[in-house]
């Protein structure tokens, strides 16, 4: 899920993800990063057909708030510079921080979410 992937990158690493709502629509998500800072997410799995599609992070903290319209990143670009980043790590002989062991870290994180969402949670 690309929004704690994003949450784990701005804020570090998740240690704690507790989720509640309905798997079928909304869900909220509640992270704990190491360092003592924790974010929110609140997900829409169905919205109407003719509404355009959003994704915006909104960060508040000590000094201010900033805002991220994730609906300005292009597919093209992401892709690009993935291509570049992989090829570099390649070419280097050495690890990128986005390989097997961060994708893992993810997916215990969805799992422990997805867990807490069949438990009613």
């Amino acid at each position: 899920m690309d929004v704690v992937d994003l949450l784990d990158a701005a804020l570090g690493h998740t240690a704690l993800v507790r989720a509640h709502g309905d798997p079928r629509g909304w869900v909220g998500l509640l992270l704990e990063h190491q360092g003592g800072r924790y974010s929110e997410a609140s997900l829409l799995a169905t919205a109407p057909a003719d509404q355009p599609a959003r994704a915006e992070i909104e960060i508040f903290g000590p000094g201010g708030s900033a805002v991220i319209d994730c609906g300005d990143v292009t597919e093209r670009e992401a892709v690009g510079t993935m291509v570049e980043e992989f090829a570099d790590a390649v070419g280097h002989r050495r690890p990128h921080p986005l390989d097997v062991r961060h994708g893992l870290h993810l997916q215990r994180l969805l799992d422990a979410a997805e867990t807490d969402l069949l438990a009613g949670h």
